[in-house]
């Protein structure tokens, strides 16, 4: 009588089989892995590109921002596709830009640390480059 194993119960035909099949797994995660190590995926956040040939133009300032503002969006109240990405800047990073926006109502959207802190509806006109101030 020999000696009972965890898998002395399995034949070493479906064995050799099963340790192929992981073998087969294990590769194949291996070459998916190194694949993004080497391009990494793009960011899963799409924002609608400005349009330099469109008239709209919105300048602002976040009044006492408790944080530095990381992201300043804008998002156009005739459409849930479209979401447009402002430029944050100054030294205590509360002023914002947006360029080549279509005309339309929108709603502009700050974040800090990955939450929004304050949303305001602004109208942007043809040939304009207004500037807003966003109460806090």
């Amino acid at each position: 009588m020999g000696s009972r194993t965890a898998f002395s119960h399995i034949s070493r035909s479906s064995f050799a089989s099963w340790r192929l099949g992981v073998s087969k797994l294990l590769f194949l995660a291996l070459v998916t892995t190194t694949a993004f190590a080497q391009n990494p995926p793009e960011r899963t956040r799409l924002y609608t590109k400005p349009d330099p040939a469109n008239p709209g133009g919105l300048r602002g300032h976040i009044a006492k921002p408790q944080l530095p503002i990381e992201q300043i969006l804008a998002l156009p109240a005739d459409s849930i596709e479209e979401v447009y990405e402002g430029e944050v800047s100054g030294p205590k990073r509360d002023t914002f830009q947006f360029k080549g926006l279509p005309v339309g109502k929108y709603e502009i959207r700050s974040v800090d640390k990955g939450r929004v802190v304050d949303q305001q509806p602004v109208e942007v006109k043809a040939g304009t480059n207004q500037t807003i101030k966003v109460k806090r």
